[in-house]
């Protein structure tokens, strides 16, 4: 009888959770804030006479990016942006063909950096990697006029692919030349594109995930402190990043990116999220190797290593994400083999079934955002126990002496 009290207990905790989340408001947020076009004839984005345009850098390290660079590098130092443009990318001491790409994509707006070695004792790679790079830029520009320093920054990807008027958009959008208000932080979430079916199950785990607990609206009212800044796409006031101390303040944040935007908000930056939408796209993990080594390393260090709330996580996984399916099929099969407790059963079968119909009525509007097939939105269950498996390596891994990423270790516990 305990058993049939607890499926009913489960369903009845699922059911409640996932029907609070499918009224909940900030499920839909994402799809209300969108990179406005500032494209074509008569647009706000059109190069009228007279008009300045600021000097922008665009700051990439990478690290064993060959597969990427090919499209990459192309798309960001072709960006169609009228205003003097430098793209300073820096190969974090790559094994791979990385620093032969680089050298045979020479261009006039890209400005490459070499790294050898493993980061100084305290930083992160990728802090240290865009540290040197800022340096090199300082250097660049002191041989140049004032007018080619950059007034903003932006920090990207070494993975992520750009449409040709990202860029232009991106700045008409900061600087208020498309009819709203400037900003001094505009971070711009791409759209994510799946290779396999695992990696589709487990990262609307992360879009509706990032919906829910960092919305939009939080990060862009001044009088809170919720900031939601991507590794993808950070453009930023240069003046701004100085005056908080850039990627040094973050130097051994394993997450630097969601951390610089935290500085920056409490810095008085004020700070605009949007989707993307065409205008950029990423394939965050390319397999299941590749995903697991970077949820591994985020993981952990996204929750600051604490083990109860690593424990509190992975219960709330399992009772509210995993148990639907499981319940329907435990109840049912209680149900068939006789059990006393009918209407017992029947109540759990029956919050189970609307539990888990909640649940994809949610993750459907995660795939809208990612823009595939509905049909994954009855996955949830699976992608939240691949997740959790996730979430008890990244522990382990950090527990163990690090969590590994591109052949380093990071962030180790303690």
């Amino acid at each position: 009888m305990w058993m049939d009290w607890a499926l009913a207990g489960v369903a009845t905790v699922s059911a409640l959770v996932w029907v609070a989340i499918a009224l909940s408001p900030r499920l839909r947020e994402p799809g209300r804030h969108r990179l406005p076009h500032h494209v074509g004839p008569g647009s706000a984005g059109d190069d009228s006479p007279g008009e300045a345009w600021p000097a922008v850098a665009i700051v990439v390290p990478g690290r064993d990016e060959a597969a990427h660079l090919p499209v990459v590098l192309p798309a960001l130092t072709g960006q169609r942006y009228a205003g003097p443009l430098r793209v300073v990318f820096i190969d974090d001491a790559s094994t791979d063909a990385t620093p032969a790409l680089v050298a045979a994509q020479a261009h006039p707006r890209l400005l490459p950096v070499r790294l050898d070695g493993d980061p100084p004792a305290g930083w992160v790679g990728k802090c240290h990697a865009i540290w040197s790079g800022m340096a090199r830029l300082a250097e660049a520009e002191a041989e140049e006029p004032e007018d080619n320093h950059a007034a903003w920054l932006c920090f990207t990807d070494a993975d992520i692919v750009w449409h040709p008027n990202l860029l232009r958009c991106a700045v008409v959008e900061a600087t208020g030349r498309g009819g709203r208000a400037p900003c001094d932080v505009l971070a711009l979430a791409p759209t994510l594109e799946f290779g396999s079916a695992v990696e589709t199950v487990v990262q609307l785990q992360l879009v509706l995930a990032l919906a829910l607990f960092f919305p939009f609206s939080h990060a862009m009212d001044p009088r809170r402190e919720t900031a939601l800044t991507g590794g993808a796409f950070i453009l930023v006031r240069r003046e701004i990043y100085d005056a908080v101390g850039g990627h040094a303040a973050v130097r051994d944040q394993v997450v630097e990116d969601l951390e610089l935007g935290r500085l920056l908000k409490r810095g008085g930056a004020r700070m605009r999220v949007a989707l993307a939408g065409e205008l950029q796209r990423c394939r965050m993990y390319d397999g299941w190797q590749d995903m697991s080594e970077g949820l591994s390393k985020n993981v952990a260090a996204g929750l600051r290593y604490s083990r109860p709330l690593g424990l509190a996580l992975l219960v709330a996984v399992w009772v509210c994400n995993v148990s639907p399916p499981l319940v329907l099929l435990a109840a049912g099969a209680r149900l068939a083999l006789g059990a006393d407790a009918r209407l017992l059963l029947s109540a759990a079968l029956a919050l189970a079934l609307l539990a888990w119909s909640a649940q994809a009525w949610c993750f459907a509007i995660a795939c809208r955002i990612t823009r595939v097939p509905g049909r994954w939105a009855w996955s949830a269950p699976l992608g939240s126990a691949i997740y959790s498996m996730f979430l008890v390596k990244s522990f382990a891994d950090a527990r163990r002496g690090g969590n590994s990423w591109k052949g380093r270790r990071y962030a180790a516990e303690g």
